[in-house]
């Protein structure tokens, strides 16, 4: 909700008061335990646009998914409401506001976090990456003008470890999770990052 009686919830405006420039949505947690719908997802990637916030929105599937093959169609589905909300905010190329300046591009990111890859020490094959976020890239291109800033993450068990081998993929960054909380463990990815 933009604003309201939401008590434990903190609106894009007050993000953005604060000054906060990126907000993690959709991650894991948010959809499994507390619920949240795809739909709700893009809700909130729309207030955080709104608000001049750049939305860093994680899509991924539980192990049972992606144990099953399912995992191409299972993250669509997750896109698919963001990708409706986008086409709608999209500006064109020769869009203007008001004062007639140009609109600038929709800036996002798209986060793939393997649910089962989340704190677990596994990290999935770096080809099966590569094939997840192909097909994000597909989507979001397909779907869309060319009028917006994309980047795309990878999150899950990212970690010294894993890092060389990560950051041979084309990716644009990564969403260090429990790592991120050990300043010399987050040292150690940067620098071989």
């Amino acid at each position: 909700h933009a604003n309201g009686p939401f008590t434990g919830q903190v609106s894009a405006q007050s993000l953005r008061q604060v000054g906060c420039q990126f907000c993690i949505i959709g991650h894991s947690e948010r959809r499994t335990i507390l619920n949240e719908t795809s739909e709700m997802i893009a809700q909130k990637a729309q207030h955080l646009l709104e608000c001049n916030i750049e939305p860093i929105i994680c899509v991924g599937e539980p192990r049972e998914v992606y144990e099953n093959g399912n995992t191409f169609s299972f993250i669509e589905e997750q896109l698919n409401p963001v990708v409706k909300m986008l086409k709608i905010l999209e500006p064109t190329p020769l869009s203007f506001d008001d004062r007639g300046a140009n609109h600038p591009p929709i800036s996002f990111s798209i986060a793939y976090e393997p649910y089962w890859a989340i704190g677990t020490d596994i990290t999935p094959e770096t080809s099966y990456v590569k094939s997840v976020v192909e097909m994000i890239r597909s989507i979001i291109k397909k779907q869309l003008n060319e009028h917006y800033n994309m980047q795309i993450l990878y999150g899950g068990s990212v970690s010294s470890e894993t890092i060389s081998q990560l950051s041979t993929l084309d990716l644009d960054g990564f969403l260090v999770g429990g790592a991120s909380l050990d300043f010399q463990k987050f040292k150690n990815i940067v620098s071989l990052g």
